[in-house]
């Protein structure tokens, strides 16, 4: 427009206001090319001509990568400036009120329930009860069961605990021989011996009495006799039987401990169990109970996971609150956390950072720019064709002005 105005003023004459126009053109003219000249030697060569200092942003690409991280560096990943910010804002303080808001709370729980669920129902169950029917597998198979056992036994053995476990086996026995359907199988047993084993004494028997009475007495004193025994090891903490029982419990924890044979034997039985298709299938279906339990659970809108959670997280919000060791300690946590991930992401960041800009196309980076700033290239354009206008004016009337001079102050 500027060369338009500037060609119709010549055309014009150039005289009277024509040369206020043309004065205000050239300038108008000179600066818009000026500012057209700046802002294209920022990003390439004018009209491809590779003038010196032009194409300055493609060819100080590595240059402006490193400044940007390093400003990045400087101003946002300082370990020190990063925990003033963060003591200063006092993440506990914060945390504690923002967790005693109910609602806030409630929302929160609702939200986390509901990714659960959403999770859960995606989740492809095959290779889940796979891996983990496989994982407590291997892990079952790694335990040393005859070591275990005999820990739990010397537990039980500690201050006598054994004679304890013995006195209720006894007590169950006399319990069970006291039962009256025991005589009577006991008194069958005895009495089916008998014609098996012994018919010649059993029909001798049977026509002096019946057998089957007497083989009911016979097993009625053989309970007497046990209950009889049992009471007396049950009354005597010092029964021989007692301390026979007490050595056979230190022997065998400590073949358990000892005997590789032993453990070998017990291991090997609970590896062929472990590995038997019931117990894998099993443990097969631990993971379909679980995740049905689960979603059962979460999808109800008395969900007990839900209502423990918004309790819990309700409480430390309270206990945050109230005690000012414990925000101490949460600040100081986070303290430790924000610094370690300050001095890791302090290097990892601003290298991603130069690194990405450094790998970026010439021409990619220079049309993302124009793209991003190019109404504001426009009006710089603009901004300077009009001041170029202006100061053409401005210096075209002080030049008029200086053409008064002489008649003003005749010689």
């Amino acid at each position: 427009m500027a060369l338009t105005l500037l060609a119709l003023a010549e055309f014009m004459g150039a005289s009277g206001y024509w040369a206020w126009v043309k004065a205000g053109a050239e300038a108008a003219a000179v600066g818009g090319m000026a500012d057209w000249f700046a802002v294209v030697v920022l990003f390439r060569h004018p009209l491809g001509i590779p003038i010196p200092h032009t194409a300055i942003i493609p060819k100080s690409k590595a240059r402006i990568a490193d400044s940007m991280a390093e400003f990045v560096h400087a101003h946002f990943l300082q370990r020190d400036k990063l925990l003033a910010k963060l003591a200063d804002f006092n993440v506990a303080q914060h945390l504690g009120d923002w967790l005693q808001q109910a609602m806030q709370v409630q929302h929160f729980v609702q939200g986390v329930r509901q990714m659960l669920l959403d999770a859960l129902h995606t989740l492809d169950d095959a290779p889940i009860r796979l891996a983990l029917t496989d994982a407590l597998t291997t892990q079952a198979q790694r335990w040393n069961a005859a070591s275990t056992l005999g820990q739990a036994l010397d537990l039980v053995t500690k201050d006598n605990r054994h004679q304890q476990v013995l006195n209720m086996g006894l007590e169950k026995v006399a319990a069970l021989l006291k039962a009256p359907q025991v005589g009577e199988f006991l008194g069958q047993q005895i009495h089916e011996l008998l014609k098996k084993d012994y018919p010649k004494i059993h029909w001798a028997v049977d026509a002096l009495h019946s057998a089957a009475d007497l083989s009911r007495s016979a097993a009625d004193k053989l309970s007497d006799a046990v209950m009889g025994y049992l009471q007396e090891v049950l009354s005597n903490p010092a029964h021989p039987h007692r301390e026979d029982f007490s050595r056979w419990v230190a022997q065998y924890i400590d073949q358990l401990r000892t005997d590789a044979e032993l453990q070998k034997d017990f291991n090997d039985t609970k590896d062929r169990l472990v590995q038997s298709p019931e117990v894998r299938d099993f443990l097969g279906t631990v993971w379909t109970d679980v995740k049905t339990r689960l979603m059962a659970d979460l999808a109800s809108d008395d969900s007990s996971l839900a209502g423990h959670a918004e309790r819990a997280l309700q409480g430390l919000g309270q206990r945050l609150a109230s005690d000012e060791g414990l925000r101490q300690s949460v600040n100081h946590y986070f303290e430790q956390v924000a610094g370690q991930l300050a001095d890791q992401l302090s290097q990892g960041i601003p290298k991603h950072i130069a690194d990405t800009i450094k790998a970026w196309d010439d021409k990619q980076l220079v049309q993302e720019l124009e793209r991003s700033v190019g109404r504001d290239l426009q009006f710089i354009r603009i901004n300077g064709t009009l001041v170029g206008a202006v100061l053409g004016l401005g210096f075209y009337g002080l030049h008029w002005l200086g053409s008064f001079v002489p008649s003003l102050f005749p010689q």
